[in-house]
């Protein structure tokens, strides 16, 4: 982690408080070890392979399903051997690039990134900071890119930003997995915090879409590796985000239209063609795999 990038961090007891370096090794270009302090609540903090480490899971309802989801990414990560991104989310990183735009001159957030496939629609960015809880993960984090970035381990309902940092939020497939109505408020409550004022948020959700709900699916679960999810129609979207932003629009994506399975086989990764004729519409909205929203802080 650079030095400058230390006033971005807070801590995340309190989201409030600017964190001291201590007992630091490297230089201001790169701090590979050392450690964060808060000076009021006293809370410490490693920076570990120039990677600080705020993971604070309090014992609450939900404090079990979180470390489940942690030990199924870690051990997912550990065997992860390519960083191809899969032809299933062709059609969502390209939405998301649509919906990013251009964000030169911006610092980005990507506030759950996985090992980063995701994180390319934000190249143009000034600066990055990703975040996500696996530390598996982040060290098999694979970005090729020449925009200033620093991972952060940390969870997305105690984000470790002071107030006000970011221009532009990103969060791909997280919200579905916050496994309780209290942490998904959390959440997004903690999203506008560190936005700008009219900061923008671009935020992608399972569908309770017509295939899901035909098949039998239940609208919230365990997948078999242990991970929590939960879907979303496009209202109720709208109402989690509403209380903190203000809505620009709700696509839908990875769309599969009734018989038309067998097409988008064939089509592979040409689905990305496809699927921009239907996501700005009720279509997409009604039969995508995912929701995507567009929305700016408004409070």
């Amino acid at each position: 982690m650079r030095a400058d990038s230390i006033a971005t961090l807070a801590c995340p007891h309190d989201g409030a408080t600017p964190l001291e370096l201590h007992t630091a090794s490297g230089d201001a270009d790169a701090i590979q070890s050392g450690e964060l302090c808060c000076p009021t609540c006293g809370s410490k903090f490693p920076i570990t392979q120039g990677i600080p480490r705020f993971l604070v899971l309090s014992e609450d309802e939900t404090s079990a399903i979180k470390r489940q989801e942690i030990a199924a990414r870690d051990k997912a990560s550990r065997k992860r051997t390519s960083w191809e991104l899969p032809v299933e989310r062709f059609a969502e990183v390209d939405a998301l690039a649509a919906a990013v735009g251009d964000c030169r001159g911006h610092r980005a957030l990507d506030a759950g990134c996985g090992v980063g496939l995701a994180t390319s629609v934000l190249t143009s960015a000034a600066q990055i900071l990703a975040l996500d809880l696996s530390w598996e993960g982040l060290m098999k984090f694979y970005f090729p890119y020449s925009t200033p970035l620093e991972l952060v381990q940390g969870d997305v309902c105690r984000l470790p930003f002071a107030d006000g940092v970011f221009d532009l939020a990103l969060s791909s497939q997280v919200l579905e997995h916050v496994p309780s109505a209290a942490a998904r408020e959390t959440f997004i409550a903690a999203l506008a915090r560190v936005l700008k004022p009219n900061g923008r948020l671009v935020l992608t959700v399972y569908n309770w879409d017509v295939g899901r709900q035909q098949s039998g699916i239940a609208k919230e679960g365990f997948h078999a590796n242990g991970i929590f999810y939960r879907c979303f129609d496009a209202a109720e979207l709208e109402r989690t985000l509403a209380p903190h932003f203000a809505i620009d629009a709700i696509w839908g994506l990875q769309v599969t239209l009734p018989l038309t399975f067998r097409l988008m086989t064939r089509l592979g990764r040409r689905t990305v063609y496809w699927d921009r004729l239907w996501r700005r519409g009720a279509i997409g909205r009604r039969y995508g795999k995912l929701l995507l929203a567009i929305a700016r802080r408004s409070t």
